[in-house]
């Protein structure tokens, strides 16, 4: 969906000081949810899709980055992660490197409404051991610098 852009005028004045005129360009993102809500006719069921707006919707869409495989989206066959190319691959530092790029590259191409803050490894010694690993993604939205969000990566 497209994202729209307001700006907003504000003018007002300080006692004893001449009116200042500030002007912000606001925008709004939205995007469809790809979970629907089922609501009962009288013959049966109908799928309302929901619309997401703002902050919901680059959540869901960040989601959805992790659900896609390349190739599963019929108009945009690239969309998607490459992680399970190193699902069966020994945890050691080269691997983790290589996903970390992984998911910066997914977040620069097909999000650019998330900035990307940091990605921490939180990979016990029992993780290792099962040949797993855990990673936390902290990121925020453009626009709202003040209000950061965590993903924890399985």
């Amino acid at each position: 969906m497209s994202n729209k852009v307001y700006t907003l005028s504000e003018t007002g004045s300080t006692a004893g000081k001449p009116a200042e005129s500030k002007t912000v360009k606001y925008e709004t993102y939205s995007d469809i949810s790809m979970v629907g809500k089922k609501r009962n006719i009288k013959n049966g069921f109908i799928y309302i899709v929901d619309k997401n707006i703002d902050i919901k919707a680059v959540k869901n869409a960040i989601e959805n980055l992790f659900k896609f495989l390349p190739g599963e989206r019929v108009l945009n066959p690239d969309f998607g992660n490459k992680l399970y190319a190193l699902l069966y691959e020994p945890i050691i530092d080269h691997t983790k490197e290589l996903i970390i790029a992984e998911v910066k590259n997914m977040l620069a191409t097909y999000e650019p409404r998330a900035v990307l803050d940091n990605i921490i490894d939180n990979t016990s010694v029992d993780d290792t051991e099962d040949n797993t690993t855990k990673f936390i993604i902290e990121w925020h939205v453009l626009g709202f610098e003040n209000m950061k969000f965590r993903i924890p990566l399985p």
